[in-house]
């Protein structure tokens, strides 16, 4: 079951009842002897803050580089949405046509982690992403997040003596540039060093953008293996490895269409070939070699650091057979057959079938021609999909062929590998559950194995195609399908679409206190056909609202086997509960109807009887509508009343929600009560003409503030491109006029709000800006000329003492010597 939305990848997850050790996809590197010698290690905890470029701000006004602990969506172009949202499982950003979610900072066994101001490592969080440990925002001029990558629960082998290691994690992370301008992922990273030397390995996936377009739709790119990390001189410890991966003297082939790698200066290099090929089609190629920009100090890899219990000295006996055979003929040559040749046949002819090959095992086997490897596999047929299957697997005569590395006993999707034709990395799907025999096992039992492989419930997705079988182990897994066996799964019958979401059967809402502040628990029946996607769960104020800002709240569950939910601290109001099943399951996302609860009251009820000659509100099956005193009712229309304005469809019930009339927008709240002025509607503002309810757009002037309302209605805030120029719009959406900080920099904003650039002046005095916008300080060289700026950014004129040298200033500012 997925955790959460994803589009385009998941992370196997691997259930084993025998040894598992080793990864199902290896780099081909060798595997260092680590299957004879060396400790079994299953606690690896792997960090990585990758380069200072991935931690630093974007070239793009109010735009910044970091992680999310997980394979983002499609985020459909463009910078992210800023309307992080919180659920049981913490933070998360979902955005894009899907509404996909797209960053969390925590996710499995990865979490994105960075210093606090103190050293100690804490949780990324959506607030402090941008900013460094001190609290400020990160710049394109060495101010970084230092932002890593953390991932526990890494298996495998390591042998400190031989230098050598091979170790897998699993669980996926994302790299966002740009603030979601372009973005890739990577999954499952795989350490193999041997004698020293090695990579790191892992599938990427992702979208490619276009630096010309950046808001364009984005294009999912075909996954694949690369190498994200070339190793040379590593030290494998008892406790782990440190080792900053190879860049800086690396030459690469640029990307068509790329900028040419310069190599020249002191961080001239390049990230792996094929990374940068990769990057090639995400868009972010020059971000991972060396250019000449001013941003090559930021790209270089930064030390990778892989950390595990301390392991105890291997037993000094256990290599002794193989250096000192117990016979050791050498060391009596009185028996020497090359001295004396004679006396050894002659001594005792009865053993002369060393000179007739039949008996000799390894020359013809007896029974290797005739037995070849072969499993039973007990269930494979009719498997029930929605809950948890245990399957056996028996293997007999797996003595001989590419068994050197043991063997693979997996479920796997057709995607990624069909028997006997591919193992196919390029797959979107990763391996359900899976065993390792190894070698030792294999010799104990004369080729034969039983391994039992636990299918966990709403895994398998009903339209797709899996096997369960075995393959060559380790490096072998991808180029050798001489040991594939398996059996295709079948599923158990069913009489409705697999596809089906089906609705929750019903609902309820009660009010709970709880220390003074009361509470509203939501509890659902579920007993639909197909597993559930995870929960929806909205609690919306129908009337008798005291507070009008709280609407809808609404809650993501994505775990599937809940049946209740709670709404804290709950002002008073009359209450209706909604509940549906929703969520995505194989890259597709579906929702069944909303089911909700009957009313349920939050505090004192108001008076009852509303009064002689006044109208009631009445609910029935369908919604609420108005009963006049006369029993007359208001349709396809507005209405005051108390005060407020609702509006009514044409058969008389009121409305609720975004409704267009007339070509314009207007927003009634769950009360029914027709928005005005500013209204926050899931996480935006939106402004609603006090005068008539409409809906706002473009440039507006509220309270003598400029606000710029998107097409959408929603209220801006940051960089914006507007008609040529950037304005910068506050946290509070009005428009920046003046002077003003973001993120470290000073900008100068006109009057009418449009960012300046090139030299400005200001009471008298002269600045200089950049191209960006941020004011300069220090030598600058413009037109050929060099001037002055104070930290204060004011133009230097006249004489003065900078850096300990009496400099001169001409009226205009340029140096004069």
């Amino acid at each position: 079951m997925r955790a959460q939305r994803l589009r385009g990848a998941a992370v196997a997850a691997f259930t084993t009842a025998a040894v598992l050790a080793a990864p199902i996809v290896t780099a081909n590197a060798a595997h260092a002897g680590t299957d004879e010698g060396g400790s079994q290690v299953s606690s690896a905890v792997f960090q990585w803050a990758m380069n200072d470029e991935s931690g630093s701000a974007g070239y793009a006004p109010g735009t910044c580089n970091f992680f999310s602990a997980m394979v983002s969506g499609n985020s459909g172009g463009g910078q992210w949405p800023n309307n992080v949202q919180s659920g049981r499982d913490g933070e998360f950003l979902v955005g894009g046509p899907d509404q996909d979610v797209l960053w969390r900072p925590k996710e499995g066994n990865v979490s994105i982690l960075k210093p606090n101001a103190d050293g100690q490592l804490v949780a990324q969080t959506w607030a402090n992403k941008c900013l460094t440990r001190t609290g400020a925002r990160t710049n394109t001029r060495g101010a970084v997040s230092e932002s890593i990558v953390n991932i526990e629960k890494g298996s495998g082998t390591v042998d400190p003596t031989t230098n050598s290691a091979s170790i897998k994690w699993i669980g996926s992370w994302t790299v966002v540039y740009y603030s979601g301008m372009t973005y890739w992922s990577a999954t499952n990273p795989v350490l193999e060093v041997a004698n020293g030397q090695g990579t790191i390995k892992a599938r990427v996936s992702g979208f490619g953008a276009s630096m010309q377009d950046p808001d364009a739709a984005l294009k999912p790119l075909q996954a694949r293996e690369v190498t994200l990390a070339t190793l040379k001189n590593v030290a494998v410890t008892k406790t782990g490895i440190t080792v900053t991966p190879e860049y800086k003297g690396v030459e690469v082939t640029n990307p068509e269409g790329a900028s040419p790698q310069t190599r020249t200066g002191e961080n001239w290099g390049s990230w792996p070939a094929d990374f940068v090929a990769f990057q090639g089609e995400t868009g972010q190629h020059s971000y991972w070699y060396s250019t000449g920009s001013s941003g090559d100090a930021r790209k270089p890899a930064l030390p990778v650091t892989i950390t595990w219990p301390q392991i105890d000295d291997a037993p000094a006996p256990q290599p002794g057979p193989t250096q000192e055979p117990t016979p050791a003929p050498t060391a009596d040559p009185s028996p020497a057959p090359t001295a004396e040749p004679t006396p050894a046949p002659t001594a005792d002819p009865s053993p002369a079938p060393t000179a007739e090959p039949t008996p000799a095992p390894t020359g013809k086997p007896t029974t290797g021609p005739s037995a070849k490897p072969s499993i039973e596999v007990s269930p494979y047929q009719d498997i029930d999909p929605t809950v948890k299957t245990v399957v056996t697997v028996k293997g007999k005569d797996f003595t001989s062929g590419s068994i050197q590395n043991g063997v693979y006993v997996v479920l796997m999707d057709e995607k990624i590998w069909k028997p006997g034709e591919y193992m196919n990395a390029k797959g979107d799907e990763g391996a359900i559950t899976s065993a390792w025999v190894t070698p030792d096992q294999l010799e104990a039992g004369k080729g034969s194995f039983t391994v039992k492989l636990t299918i966990p419930e709403n895994t398998l997705d009903r339209t797709h195609t899996y096997y369960i079988g075995t393959m060559a182990a380790h490096g072998l897994a991808l180029s050798d399908r001489s040991l594939d066996h398996a059996e295709k799964i079948t599923f158990k019958a069913v009489d409705y679409d697999p596809k089906a979401v089906f609705p929750v059967d019903s609902v309820t809402a009660a009010a709970v206190a709880d220390s003074g502040r009361t509470n509203v628990k939501v509890d659902w029946v579920y007993t639909g056909a197909t597993p559930s996607r995870g929960w929806e769960i909205s609690l919306a104020c129908v009337r008798d609202c005291s507070d009008p800002l709280f609407g809808t709240k609404s809650h993501h569950q994505h775990d599937n086997s809940l049946r209740s939910d709670v709404f804290g601290d709950v002002p008073d109001g009359v209450y209706v509960a909604s509940v549906r099943n929703a969520g995505e399951i194989s890259g597709e996302f579906k929702a069944s109807d909303w089911v909700s609860s009957a009313e349920v009251r939050v505090g004192a009820e108001r008076d009852p009887n509303p009064g002689e000659g006044k109208g009631q509100w009445i609910q029935d099956s369908v919604g609420w509508w108005y009963r006049h005193s006369d029993g007359s009712y208001t349709t396809n229309g507005t209405e005051q009343i108390d005060g407020v304005t609702y509006r009514f469809n044409e058969a008389g019930y009121m409305v609720t929600g975004w409704t267009k009339v007339g070509g314009q927008w207007f927003y009634y709240a769950p009360s029914g009560a027709q928005a005005s002025g500013w209204t926050l509607v899931g996480g935006s503002y939106y402004y609603m003409d006090p005068a008539t309810g409409a809906m706002a757009t473009g440039w507006q002037q509220v309270d003598g503030a400029w606000y710029y309302l998107q097409a959408s209605g929603a209220m801006a805030t940051g960089w914006q491109w507007i008609g040529g120029a950037w304005y910068h719009l506050g946290a509070s959406g009005a428009m920046d006029t003046g002077w003003t900080a973001i993120g470290g920099s000073w900008y100068y904003f006109a009057p009418g709000g449009q960012m300046a650039t090139g030299w400005v002046q200001d009471s008298g005095k002269w600045y200089y800006l950049a191209s960006t916008g941020a004011m300069a300080t220090g030598w600058q060289q413009v037109d050929g000329a060099w001037y002055y700026l104070f930290a204060s950014g004011e133009m230097a004129t006249g004489s003065h003492w900078i850096d300990g040298v009496l400099r001169v200033f001409d009226d205009s500012g340029v140096w004069v010597r």
